[in-house]
């Protein structure tokens, strides 16, 4: 599933939380064909081809193990 807003993957993470289809990673990346920095989201019975993708350049781990990571662990704390 693709989002265009850290704050819009933020709610789709807190809503799916603890249930069969919650989110395993999430990705930021941009867009090859508008430039646009997007997110990726991919759920436990989703399979990630963030890499096989040619429409994605720069791919870069942001959430994990039910924890943003990196730049956006601040959003660990956001309600």
């Amino acid at each position: 599933m693709t989002v265009d807003g850290i704050e819009r993957l933020k709610a789709l993470v807190d809503e799916v939380a603890g249930t069969p289809g919650r989110i395993v990673s999430a990705w930021e990346y941009t867009n090859a064909m508008n430039h646009r920095i997007m997110f990726a989201a991919f759920t436990e019975s989703c399979k990630c081809d963030i890499f096989e993708s040619p429409a994605v350049e720069n791919p870069i781990l942001i959430y994990r193990s039910d924890k943003f990571i990196g730049k956006y662990r601040f959003m660990n704390g956001v309600i």
